[in-house]
Parts: C-alpha cells; sequence; structure tokens
C-alpha cells in the first residue's frame, strides 16, 4: 500500500501530507518550509506557526477521526530535518501497539490499511480532514 505521501496543505511556511502508508488512518506529517535542522532554530514567528498547525492539524484529526488520543512525535533520529508525526491512535487498536509508539508495529501491518478499512472510507476521511485543515487556515 505504501505509495507517495499525499499532500494535506501547503502554505508559505508549513507543509502538511499524509503518510503514505495509513496503518493508522489519517497518520501525518508536517515539516517547516524553509527545512531546518531542529525546532530550536526556528526564529520564534516560524516556530510558533508550526507548532500551532500542528496542533490545529492534531485536533482537525482528533474529531474527524474520532481517536481515543493523539500522538505527536519530532524525533529527527533517522531524517535530519525538523518534521512532526502526528498520529490519531484508536480504542480498536491491539492493546500491545496501542500503548506504545506506532513505530513498534510490524511492518507488514503497517503496510496496509486497518482490517474493515477501505481505500474508499481513508479516501473519505482524508477529504474531511482536508476541508477542516484548508478552512482553519484561511
Amino acid at each position: 500500500m505504501a505509495a507517495e505521501p499525499d499532500p494535506l496543505i501547503a502554505t508559505d511556511s508549513i507543509r502538511a501530507v499524509f503518510a503514505s502508508e495509513q496503518f493508522l488512518p489519517g497518520y501525518v506529517l508536517l515539516y517547516p518550509v524553509p527545512q531546518i535542522g531542529d525546532l530550536h532554530l526556528l526564529q520564534l514567528e516560524p516556530r510558533t506557526r508550526f507548532l500551532q498547525a500542528m496542533a490545529l492539524i492534531g485536533e482537525i484529526l482528533a474529531i474527524e477521526c474520532r481517536a481515543l488520543r493523539m500522538n505527536y512525535l519530532m524525533l529527527g533520529n533517522l531524517d535530519p530535518y525538523l518534521h512532526a508525526h502526528i498520529i490519531p491512535r484508536y480504542s480498536w487498536e491491539p492493546e500491545i501497539y496501542r500503548k506504545g509508539p506506532a513505530s513498534l508495529y510490524p511492518e507488514e501491518l503497517r503496510t496496509q490499511l486497518p482490517k474493515g478499512f477501505t481505500e474508499r472510507d481513508l479516501k473519505k476521511l482524508k477529504d474531511r480532514v482536508r476541508d477542516r485543515v484548508e478552512q482553519g487556515f484561511r
């Protein structure tokens, strides 16, 4: 199922995409524009815009995905530039994975949609999230 990331929104200061692997539907990656190494290297205004965008996208995902909770991760260990993972977490997730970081999911589960969730469901979810995010950035 891995494909090119699906754009969510792009402004002069941020870019957000749906992650190519949607094993947790609604998984989004957020980047500052231009790219920079770490959060502390951003000046106050762009740093504030980045964090506000992360919070707004997380709030919209929480509502539209009916998430149990939201995970926000900024690690920078693999990709040496600032980016945030905004990940809805669900009550239907197996407890062994739900209680830890999404990266604990085995690869065979990360490359497919969750059981009972179709490509059509995913498209509807992405469209709803995209509409709400576009409204929030006006």
